[in-house]
């Protein structure tokens, strides 16, 4: 490392204050009232909820937002075992991660067992699960990570992901699936080399064999190799942030009790699709300008394009819905809370909602009025949504210019696309 960024670097993690994270309330504390509530008697009041139906405590607690990031430290970004404490910063960087791109709160656990001994931290963890509503496993060596991450989904209730594995994985198969693409081939007739066998590796095959990959077809070596990963000098650079913080979203806002092959895969796809959309001054902008057009230098989207909190979460949900893995599964409802607050932030909705796609706006008109009559709920629409690749979501408080500017926009667009086709 360059010592310039090394003493930046430090003062980085140094200043204002140590570390990179902190705690805040989300309630007010400002009287006796408040405090009432907060703590005795008034907590009382959840506790009981929550002991007669344990599924409340995602109603009452900041446990269905809560992921542990959990470590012992044996294998730590290229440094290797440096122990569960030097390997905090690493572990605070990835929660900041998760808080920055899915607004997922997170709680750094490093762990250190004497001799290592998986059995003692998969029992350490295990234990954990009525604090937390998913388990990031980082930075554990193999074959230790194979033998804890088995034995924690078997025993656990929630999503247990190693993301050092699985996270890699996902990126990677987006990238070889639009690959792919660009080239012409088909992945079952393709054959693949690895150079190394690691945990990483090794989760990459699994999972693109699952994509249609033949067996026969790959041949796994344990030599040394170049592998371009992880950095910022290349283009499509395998980053896991483009992977786990929405794919915890997603699980985290229907309940998943695991993270299975089916929430994965729908992971995969949605990131590829995301590489191949047109790219927005957004993202443009987040990179200096650069012209990211889809094709063999630009494979895989990138982290800080904000379509990708729209897109991912949604996939992995309906993917651990239609899988049977999520036991609060949103059923007929459009917009959840976590969904809605997250995605559209200055929404005038304070409640679950209920959506009717008509195929036409008089349709929709008609349906308005006859809800506003005859539904016990508050109508609010309609919406105008487009039915192309991209869609066009109007709030019910627009303008008549602001309706008429965005039909325009979207039968632009639509004309575009079909000229591109």
């Amino acid at each position: 490392m360059p010592e310039d960024l090394r003493r930046a670097a430090l003062e980085y993690h140094r200043s204002p204050r140590p570390g990179k994270l902190e705690i805040k309330a989300t309630k007010p504390m400002a009287n006796q009232h408040d405090l009432a509530l907060a703590y005795s008697p008034g907590v009382a009041a959840a506790c009981q909820e929550i002991e007669e139906d344990p599924s409340k405590a995602a109603d009452y607690t900041a446990r269905g937002n809560l992921v542990a990031v959990i470590t012992n430290g044996t294998a730590v970004l290229g440094l290797g075992t440096i122990g569960s404490l030097a390997s905090k910063p690493v572990m605070e960087g990835k929660a900041v991660l998760f808080k920055q791109f899915a607004d997922i709160d997170v709680f750094d656990i490093e762990i250190e067992i004497e001799e290592r001994d998986p059995q003692l931290f998969i029992e350490t963890v295990a234990r954990l699960e009525s604090s937390f509503g998913g388990i990031n496993l980082e930075d554990i060596k193999a074959p230790e990570c194979f033998i804890i991450e088995k034995a924690l989904k078997e025993r656990m209730n929630i999503p247990v992901f190693h993301d050092d594995q699985h996270g890699t994985a996902i990126v990677v198969c987006a990238a070889m699936l639009n690959g792919l693409k660009v080239v012409g081939k088909d992945i079952a007739e393709v054959k693949l080399v690895t150079a190394g066998a690691g945990a990483a590796a090794l989760a990459c095959l699994g999972l693109l064999v699952d994509m249609g990959l033949k067996r026969e077809n790959i041949i796994v070596t344990d030599i040394a190799g170049v592998v371009y990963t992880g950095r910022t000098d290349y283009p499509n650079q395998v980053n896991n942030v483009l992977c786990f913080p929405f794919l915890f979203r997603g699980a985290l806002d229907v309940g998943a009790t695991e993270i299975n092959r089916e929430m994965k895969l729908a992971c995969v796809r949605a990131i590829a699709e995301m590489a191949q959309a047109e790219s927005s001054d957004v993202v443009r902008s987040a990179y200096g300008g650069q012209q990211l057009q889809f094709g063999p230098e630009y494979l895989i989207p990138k982290p800080f394009d904000p379509r990708l909190m729209e897109t991912v979460p949604y996939a992995v949900a309906v993917a651990a819905m239609e899988s049977g893995v999520a036991e609060r599964p949103l059923t007929d409802l459009a917009l959840s809370e976590p969904l809605r607050t997250g995605r559209f932030p200055h929404s005038r909705l304070h409640d679950r909602t209920n959506l009717l796609i008509m195929p036409n706006q008089d349709a929709a008109n008609v349906a308005f009025n006859l809800l506003k009559v005859l539904g016990d709920g508050i109508a609010i629409g309609p919406i105008l949504i487009g039915c192309a690749k991209s869609a066009h979501v109007v709030t019910p408080s627009i303008s008549v210019r602001g309706l008429l500017n965005m039909t325009a926009l979207a039968s632009v667009r639509a004309s575009c696309m079909m000229m591109k086709d």
